[in-house]
C-alpha cells in the first residue's frame, strides 16, 4: 500500500485570445500555448496556420503573427473587467 500523494495538477487560468478581425475568445487552459491552441480550433482557424512569429512582451501578453495571412492575435490574461463584459454581452 503506498501513501503517496497523487500530484496536484497545474492550475487552469483563463485567457482572452483577440484577433484582428474582432474575434474574441475566453478559454481556460494551463497555459498561453495551449489556449492559443484551442482557440484556432475553436474557430476553425487551425489548418491555415503553417508558420508564426511569436513575441512575448514583459507583461505577459504574448503577440502571434501568421507570417502567410498577416493575421495577428493576442493572448492574455483575463481581468475582472473581460468578466464583467462577458456577462453582459
Amino acid at each position: 500500500m503506498s501513501l503517496e500523494a497523487e500530484p496536484t495538477p497545474p492550475p487552469l487560468f483563463t485567457y482572452v485570445i483577440e484577433s484582428q478581425n474582432a474575434d474574441t475568445v475566453h478559454i481556460r487552459a494551463r497555459n498561453w500555448m495551449v489556449a492559443f491552441g484551442m482557440a484556432m480550433n475553436l474557430l476553425r482557424l487551425d489548418r491555415d496556420i503553417n508558420r508564426l512569429a511569436i513575441e512575448r512582451l514583459p507583461n505577459g501578453v504574448t503577440v502571434i503573427n501568421d507570417i502567410e495571412s498577416g493575421r495577428r492575435y493576442v493572448v492574455r490574461l483575463a481581468t475582472a473587467a473581460d468578466f464583467s463584459a462577458h456577462r453582459s454581452a
